[in-house]
């Protein structure tokens, strides 16, 4: 009770806390209730300022209430249950600016320590933005670097994984030998799953629920390809790894064979049909509902000999192949522009259903199945290999402005005046009007027949150039000539933005994407110069798709990848299934 006597002990007088009153500047602090202001002006008179009893605050009757109020927070304090309880922090708040302007009376032991901050952040790699930054807050390269690292981490990383998202796409299980191909991609370090190319190329295939059809026309074409040649080779795979070419040789026949033998002892006794023509074979529109009931067909007497001429009648007129000049929009046809589709000089088409492998084709009107093309393995004669041994090393900044492009006459047979129409043509005539933006020359004739000196006046050649000659321009063409353009791969190896324009599907068309990796021009050429002034006016914006199409190119279209995706074209052509 001793707490008590001591509160019972008269209060000094109201002087004695003057001081405590006053700020540093010796005015008075407003006291509580008095609404802000000091309830009577400081007093210059010696008079004590106690003796003012007109005041409420300065009345005995004031600090008898105080002290009863003390007296009973004390005792609350003492008797209540929870008196021993630690005072905690207050909880945090969402809002900064919501926080209690004064901070709870805690014991020394208890004072709540101020917010964490973390140290500053370690170095990041180039493909990882750091803490409060986007993606596009990356250099070019270290954006380029993040989307190939998101695509490899994305694959599967179990066999039980990768079964599971084949047979989701494909709505059919593995094939067998899947397991096989399965590590033998793990062990380099390759794609596992993003194969929709070829999954849409075996689809019609395998809508025809005979499990057998792909087996029927492999063999008749087999023993075509041997008796005939026809421009396809044949492959048989033996159990110790060795591949067998009956019949007659031809470009790519050392390159294809090589490619075979590394997995045949895993898929043995499997033949297989090569077209070793730039040009596709197989015309037939799978997406043409009338042909829906000609799957089955293979009667063609002219298989791989059908040769009109010229070939824009059978594509237009006849309805071969009428392809819009865009995939969005009105369906204004690109026929009358393009030179293939005009006079083609390499034809040999089959009319029916049939699993020949190929480099290209046009979507949807021809069917063969894709493979990649041995222009672009640098192993091979006639692949990329000044490009990729004699690197580009003119930085980005010091590089021209200007699309550059050098080539041939290449793309049909050119009769009359049909080679104006020509896409090749056409470009250099575009190139030659606004000379500001482009530099382009042909080197060479090719295809002219009867009218090269006709030719030659109207589109003089320049003398030819290698690949190091394009490394001061800031950007590159690539166009189709007879069919697909083999330059592409190794015009992304560089460092200058490529421009493509191509009606072609290739097996890498799920993989370099328009607009993310290259600049897509339409076949017509008709936004030719609205691209190439978006890329001179967009300059960090061209970059970037520039580092991105490089970066993929360099990590994942690598010849083990190339060699991959022939492994998992051949398993697809296996019509058993893993486990049956």
């Amino acid at each position: 009770m001793d707490i008590f006597k001591s509160l019972l002990r008269p209060f000094p007088s109201k002087n004695s806390y003057r001081a405590a009153s006053l700020n540093d500047d010796g005015v008075d602090l407003p006291l509580v209730g008095s609404g802000g202001r000091d309830p009577s002006p400081l007093s210059t008179s010696p008079t004590p300022r106690h003796r003012r009893s007109s005041s409420f605050l300065g009345s005995s009757t004031y600090f008898v209430i105080l002290h009863v109020l003390l007296l009973v927070t004390i005792a609350s304090l003492l008797f209540s249950p929870t008196s021993n309880q630690t005072i905690s922090a207050p909880p945090a708040l969402d809002n900064q600016d919501d926080f209690p302007s004064t901070t709870p009376d805690i014991s020394e032991d208890e004072i709540i320590p101020p917010p964490y901050t973390p140290p500053p952040p370690a170095a990041t790699p180039a493909s990882t933005p750091a803490a409060g930054e986007s993606l596009y807050d990356l250099s070019p390269e270290g954006l380029a670097k993040f989307g190939v690292d998101a695509m490899y981490e994305r694959q599967s990383t179990t066999l039980r994984q990768a079964r599971a998202r084949y047979e989701l796409k494909t709505g059919r299980k593995t094939p067998k030998g899947y397991d096989k191909w399965y590590h033998w991609v793990k062990e380099r370090g390759l794609l596992v799953d993003d194969y929709d190319q070829i999954y849409k190329d075996f689809a019609p295939f395998y809508e025809l629920k005979s499990p057998h059809h792909i087996k029927k026309t492999i063999d008749q074409d087999f023993k075509n390809a041997v008796d005939n040649g026809r421009r396809l080779f044949a492959y048989h795979s033996k159990s110790n790894g060795e591949v067998e070419r009956p019949g007659q040789g031809g470009p790519f026949d050392g390159d294809w064979e090589g490619i075979l033998k590394q997995f045949a002892k895993d898929i043995p006794d499997y033949d297989v049909i090569f077209n070793y023509q730039d040009e596709p074979r197989v015309v037939f529109n799978v997406r043409d509902p009338e042909m829906v009931s000609k799957a089955y067909d293979l009667d063609d007497k002219e298989a791989y000999r059908r040769g009109p001429h010229p070939t824009s009648e059978y594509y237009l007129e006849n309805g071969k192949c009428r392809f819009p000049n865009s995939g969005v929009g009105l369906a204004n046809l690109v026929n009358p522009n393009n030179a293939f589709l005009l006079s083609s000089p390499s034809t040999g088409f089959t009319e029916n259903l049939r699993p020949i492998l190929s480099q290209t084709k046009i979507e949807p009107c021809f069917a063969d199945i894709l493979v990649p093309s041995i222009y672009y393995y640098q192993r091979a004669s006639w692949g990329p290999r000044e490009a990729i041994n004699n690197p580009d090393t003119i930085p980005w900044e010091e590089k021209i402005p200007k699309l550059w492009w050098r080539g041939q006459t290449s793309g049909g047979n050119m009769e009359g005046k049909n080679f104006r129409h020509f896409q090749r043509f056409r470009f250099i005539t575009l190139a030659n009007e606004r000379e500001d933006i482009i530099n382009a020359k042909f080197t060479n004739l090719d295809y002219c027949l009867e009218i090269c000196e006709e030719v030659e006046k109207e589109f003089p050649l320049s003398e030819k150039k290698g690949w190091t000659d394009a490394y001061p321009y800031k950007y590159v063409f690539d166009i189709d000539g007879n069919t697909f353009s083999g330059r592409f791969m190794g015009l992304l190896h560089g460092k200058a933005l490529v421009f493509k324009s191509t009606i072609w599907t290739e097996f890498w068309s799920s993989w370099l994407l328009p607009y993310v990796h290259y600049i897509p021009v339409l076949p017509d050429l008709s936004d030719l110069y609205e691209k190439v002034d978006w890329a001179v006016t967009h300059d960090l914006e061209a970059r970037r798709i520039q580092a991105a199409g490089a970066e993929l190119v360099r990590r994942v279209i690598t010849e083990d990848q190339m060699d991959a995706y022939y492994y998992a074209v051949l398993l697809d052509s296996e019509t058993e299934a893993e486990g049956s």
